[in-house]
């Protein structure tokens, strides 16, 4: 059987970082204490908060489109060898059609399969889950696959109205940020790659701890005009289930990698967790028994980017040289919204000598 390898990464930070005083100066001097209590110094934003208006030329698509090209070109490999595209999303930008398929047109791909799915943090895990088996059963053989999420709109929609925001609201405008990640999966026959990968649910029971009504089929565009005091009719983000909830997520994960697998977590070289915020990433070391040196966090400086934050994330540890032929990585995507978890563990193997790609 064919081995599954990352042969390139990329990522798409739109506009310059935006800082706690620049976020205060718009939403309010709170905005500054609660980023520095959820350890934020800086995000970025395809939307122009003077303007409150998206910068020229910046949508998901195009975040996606960019994130995209680095990572092929990081991959040294043909884009119109693509066969398969899976991206994730919760914030596209229609509800149809799926923005993965303007992403492919701007990339000029020819005919390939192309999947969009509907999550935020844990999409990774499903598109892996996805492409990791279609490419084991020769059904594809390079995958294109993105996180890409555009927030600041959602939040641009708070501006002047500060003083009447619960506390939560005002979280939501200190911990996210925009941005798209991608990596290229490709058939090898390393035996290293992607080791292992799984995705599943633990929502029965939970309420969301996020949920965005407007725009769905129940709230369908039109139906609805944003009011004074019923911004939670709009969106809603309950801060406290999800600290409460979300150690749950890597905890189910733990199990799964310890008890069902049965892997050593000492052999970890690194953790790679959802940048939810300093203090969830802090709960992750702790369960994994892993010193802080190997859990890696961006979220200070790029905050959570959703979908993208661990793609961001990867790309970023390949660029800076962290990540050495061998290492064995664990990825944990996992989301609040509808309480879902995911794992995945990777041999890395790129940069490998005779591997033919680029180091």
């Amino acid at each position: 059987m064919a081995s599954v390898e990352i042969i390139g990464t990329g990522s798409y930070l739109p506009g310059e970082p935006i800082s706690n005083e620049r976020l205060a100066s718009v939403f309010g001097r709170e905005v500054i204490w609660l980023s520095e209590m959820l350890g934020s110094q800086t995000r970025h934003f395809a939307l122009d908060l003077d303007r409150l208006e998206l910068r020229e030329g910046e949508s998901n698509t195009n975040m996606a489109t960019q994130a995209a090209r680095q990572a092929i070109s990081d991959a040294s490999i043909d884009p119109k060898t693509i066969d398969l595209i899976v991206m994730s999303t919760s914030t596209p930008d229609y509800p149809f059609p799926a923005t993965a398929l303007f992403v492919q047109e701007q990339l000029g791909l020819p005919d390939c399969c192309v999947m969009e799915l509907r999550s935020g943090c844990a999409g990774m895990a499903q598109a892996f889950l996805i492409a990791t088996h279609l490419i084991r059963a020769g059904a594809s053989r390079n995958a294109l696959l993105i996180g890409s999420d555009l927030i600041s709109p959602f939040v641009g929609l708070f501006r002047n109205k500060a003083d009447q925001l619960a506390k939560a609201y005002l979280v939501s405008i200190a911990m996210f940020g925009d941005g798209a990640g991608a990596v290229v999966l490709s058939a090898g026959v390393s035996g290293g790659g992607v080791l292992d990968c799984m995705s599943r649910s633990m929502s029965p029971g939970l309420a969301p701890g996020m949920i965005l009504r407007a725009g769905g089929a129940l709230a369908p565009p039109g139906s609805y005009q944003f009011k004074e005091g019923e911004v939670a009719n709009t969106y809603e983000h309950d801060f406290n289930r999800i600290m409460k909830h979300g150690p749950d997520l890597i905890k189910a994960a733990k199990k799964w990698l310890t008890h069902e697998r049965g892997y050593s977590l000492s052999d970890v070289d690194f953790f790679v967790p959802p940048q939810v915020n300093a203090r969830l990433i802090n709960v992750v070391a702790t369960q994994m028994g892993a010193p802080s040196a190997k859990v890696y966090s961006n979220f200070g400086s790029v905050g959570n980017t959703v979908s993208a934050s661990i793609y961001i994330a990867l790309d970023q540890m390949n660029k800076e040289g962290s990540l050495k032929p061998n290492d064995l990585l664990v990825l944990l995507p996992a989301e609040a919204t509808k309480w879902i978890y995911g794992a995945i563990v990777v041999r890395w193997t790129k940069g490998a000598p005779g591997d033919g790609r680029k180091p």
